[in-house]
């Protein structure tokens, strides 16, 4: 006996912002990302992650597409902006 089998899925990642996992910083149990505007212009801004699919991590709101984050030594940035 066969059967032929058609899978139909609706992905609705592919109309959010993506960033690299590493770029999210997680502290007092929430997800923040460091916002670059200019070097004298950065901001903290938390973020509502949709998904994390290995080294991507699909933000659902606090994120526009084209801003740009911080990826590196974001961490250092935010301890000298936050405390």
């Amino acid at each position: 006996m066969f059967a032929q089998i058609t899978i139909r899925y609706n992905d609705k990642t592919n109309q959010l912002p993506a960033i690299p996992s590493q770029a999210v910083i997680f502290d007092k149990n929430r997800n923040y990302v460091m916002v670059y505007r200019d070097k004298c212009n950065i901001e903290t801004r938390e973020i509502e992650v949709y998904e994390v699919a290995g080294n991507i991590t699909y933000i659902k709101s606090g994120l526009k597409v084209g801003e740009k984050i911080i990826s590196k030594y974001q961490h250092l940035v935010y301890d000298a902006l936050n405390d």
